[in-house]
Protein backbone atom coordinates (compact mmCIF):
# COMPACT_ATOMS: atom_id res chain seq x y z
CA UNK A 1 0.00 0.00 0.00
CA UNK A 2 2.96 2.07 0.13
CA UNK A 3 2.72 2.46 -3.46
CA UNK A 4 -0.09 4.45 -3.31
CA UNK A 5 0.60 6.60 -0.62
CA UNK A 6 4.01 7.43 -2.55
CA UNK A 7 0.84 8.11 -5.54
CA UNK A 8 -0.77 10.12 -3.73
CA UNK A 9 2.04 12.32 -2.59
CA UNK A 10 2.98 12.72 -6.16
CA UNK A 11 1.25 14.38 -9.65
CA UNK A 12 0.84 10.42 -10.53
CA UNK A 13 -2.45 9.29 -11.27
CA UNK A 14 -2.17 4.95 -11.13
CA UNK A 15 -4.24 3.04 -13.66
CA UNK A 16 -7.25 1.06 -12.23
CA UNK A 17 -5.19 -2.01 -13.18
CA UNK A 18 -2.24 -0.64 -11.26
CA UNK A 19 -3.79 -0.31 -8.46
CA UNK A 20 -5.84 -3.90 -8.20
CA UNK A 21 -2.01 -5.14 -8.96
CA UNK A 22 -0.37 -3.13 -6.23
CA UNK A 23 -3.58 -4.20 -3.69
CA UNK A 24 -3.26 -7.96 -4.93
CA UNK A 25 0.32 -7.33 -3.78
CA UNK A 26 1.26 -8.29 -7.62
CA UNK A 27 0.02 -11.71 -7.76
CA UNK A 28 1.14 -14.64 -5.85
CA UNK A 29 2.50 -16.77 -8.82
CA UNK A 30 6.28 -16.80 -9.24
CA UNK A 31 6.67 -13.65 -12.08
CA UNK A 32 5.06 -11.37 -9.54
CA UNK A 33 8.21 -10.39 -8.69
CA UNK A 34 9.13 -9.18 -12.29
CA UNK A 35 6.03 -6.73 -12.62
CA UNK A 36 6.59 -5.46 -9.06
CA UNK A 37 10.45 -4.35 -9.71
CA UNK A 38 8.69 -2.94 -12.95
CA UNK A 39 6.54 -0.43 -11.29
CA UNK A 40 9.13 0.69 -8.40
CA UNK A 41 11.99 1.17 -11.17
CA UNK A 42 9.41 3.42 -12.84
CA UNK A 43 8.25 5.28 -9.41
CA UNK A 44 11.94 5.94 -8.93
CA UNK A 45 12.87 7.25 -12.09
CA UNK A 46 9.19 9.51 -11.75
CA UNK A 47 11.11 11.03 -8.39
CA UNK A 48 14.10 11.77 -10.09
CA UNK A 49 12.47 13.15 -13.29
CA UNK A 50 10.43 14.98 -10.32
CA UNK A 51 13.80 15.90 -8.34
CA UNK A 52 12.77 14.13 -5.55
CA UNK A 53 15.66 12.57 -5.28
CA UNK A 54 19.09 12.36 -7.31
CA UNK A 55 19.57 10.07 -10.29
CA UNK A 56 22.48 8.41 -8.00
CA UNK A 57 25.18 8.68 -10.35
CA UNK A 58 27.30 5.31 -10.10
CA UNK A 59 30.81 6.38 -8.85
CA UNK A 60 32.67 3.72 -11.17
CA UNK A 61 32.32 3.86 -15.01
CA UNK A 62 32.16 0.13 -15.29
CA UNK A 63 29.07 0.27 -13.93
CA UNK A 64 28.02 3.45 -15.51
CA UNK A 65 28.84 1.86 -18.75
CA UNK A 66 27.35 -1.72 -18.08
CA UNK A 67 25.28 -2.70 -15.28
CA UNK A 68 22.05 -1.01 -16.49
CA UNK A 69 22.35 2.52 -15.42
CA UNK A 70 19.72 3.91 -17.56
CA UNK A 71 19.96 7.88 -16.58
CA UNK A 72 22.98 10.01 -18.30
CA UNK A 73 23.09 7.09 -21.17
CA UNK A 74 23.41 8.87 -24.44
CA UNK A 75 22.16 7.13 -27.74
CA UNK A 76 24.90 7.07 -30.27
CA UNK A 77 23.04 9.29 -32.89
CA UNK A 78 22.74 7.27 -36.64
CA UNK A 79 23.09 9.75 -39.37
CA UNK A 80 19.40 9.18 -40.57
CA UNK A 81 18.21 10.66 -37.13
CA UNK A 82 20.27 14.27 -37.76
Amino acid sequence: MKILVWAAQRPVVCDVGLVEQIQSGFGDGPDGEDPFDAVVGLLLMIDVVLNYRSEGVPQHDVVRRIEGWIFGQQIPLKPEYL
